[in-house]
């Protein structure tokens, strides 16, 4: 098994013979406390939460293999970065419009996430795959403002795609 990633609150694995992608939490004890008393889903739970819920949408993300409180397996979807991907083809204007409509569709439905950069989303086949699902947040109750959700994607996206994004809104 090789380490993609080692971060102080998660790290990633691929296992090469059976193709996946391992992902390891290790949160804050305050968070833990959270999740033992159900204020929040566990990071795995979570994942696999939003990503059912993204995929009711038309909206693609990683096939989840297994899902636990503190890991989930994904299969490895065999693509390149969004980030990537537009940085060797700025005029792709089909891609940027998916874009668009992927970030409209999660306002629309009540989907928060705080750290939308192209670097955790994928393209495959002319299709975008949602990654890091674990932070995103299915707000029922609270909606956090389309303001708020626009000012922590500001920066983290080029500016046309930014420009293109509150136009469509």
């Amino acid at each position: 098994m090789e380490t993609i990633v080692t971060h102080p609150r998660s790290s990633v694995f691929y296992d090469k013979n059976r193709d996946i992608f391992i992902k390891k939490f290790t949160p804050k004890i305050s968070s833990r406390i959270k999740y033992f008393f159900r204020l929040r889903k566990y990071p795995g739970e979570n994942f696999y939460y939003i990503s059912t819920f993204l995929n009711s949408l038309n909206i693609k993300t990683p096939t989840v293999v297994k899902h636990l409180n503190y890991s989930v397996e994904t299969k490895n979807i065999k693509g390149i970065s969004l980030e990537e991907f537009i940085k060797n083809n700025p005029t792709d204007k089909d891609i940027i419009n998916k874009f668009t409509t992927l970030v409209i569709t999660l306002i629309d439905n009540s989907i928060y996430c705080g750290d939308l950069s192209l670097d955790n989303f994928m393209v495959k086949d002319n299709e975008i795959y949602v990654l890091d699902l674990e932070d995103y947040r299915h707000v029922k109750f609270f909606k956090h403002n389309k303001d708020e959700f626009l000012r922590r994607l500001k920066g983290k996206v080029p500016r046309e795609i930014f420009e293109n994004i509150i136009e469509k809104l």
